[in-house]
């Protein structure tokens, strides 16, 4: 089924709201709702002062039914940055309808744009059917790396040991 009156575009300081609203629904989808406590001032800079990150929204009618989060990051293999697409999601009601694609390509045209010769992002291994879309776009699972995360006590603990030092 085709979406008439779809539109993809970059989102602006007013469209925050729906960022967070966004934002909240790939928690409740990745079942991760513990793990959001983002600032809304904090998001708002890093966005829209500093320009750290971008956000591009999909929209039917005047309505946002999706949103793709990516920033630059630099590989040192490639010496060079490439896009990292650090969410990618779709209200439910208007999945299956090519929205992700289109944000998908969106993203992958900006970094193309860019002159990036990559684009990187994780997935969550029981997400198949997001797999499954990644590899028939022509992207590479790759299965040796895992995500290593420190955060928290522990980070605020490793950088208090590197100030003794």
């Amino acid at each position: 089924m085709t979406i008439r009156n779809n539109t993809i575009r970059m989102a602006t300081l007013d469209d925050l709201d729906e960022i967070i609203r966004l934002i909240n629904g790939i928690a409740v989808y990745e079942k991760m709702t513990q793990d959001v406590s983002l600032d809304r001032q904090r998001l708002s800079k890093t966005l829209f002062e500093d320009h750290e990150a971008e956000v591009i929204l999909a929209l039917i009618e005047d309505k946002v039914v999706g949103f793709a989060f990516f920033f630059n990051h630099v590989s040192t293999f490639l010496g060079e940055t490439v896009m990292y697409l650090e969410d990618l999601y779709v209200d439910p009601d208007f999945r299956g309808q090519g929205i992700g694609k289109r944000l998908f390509s969106e993203v992958a045209k900006m970094s193309a744009e860019r002159g990036q010769k990559r684009m990187d992002w994780i997935c969550l291994d029981w997400n198949t059917q997001a797999l499954e879309f990644y590899e028939s776009l022509g992207a590479t699972i790759l299965s040796q790396w895992r995500l290593v995360r420190l955060e928290g006590e522990n980070l605020a603990q490793v950088a208090k040991d590197a100030l003794k030092d």
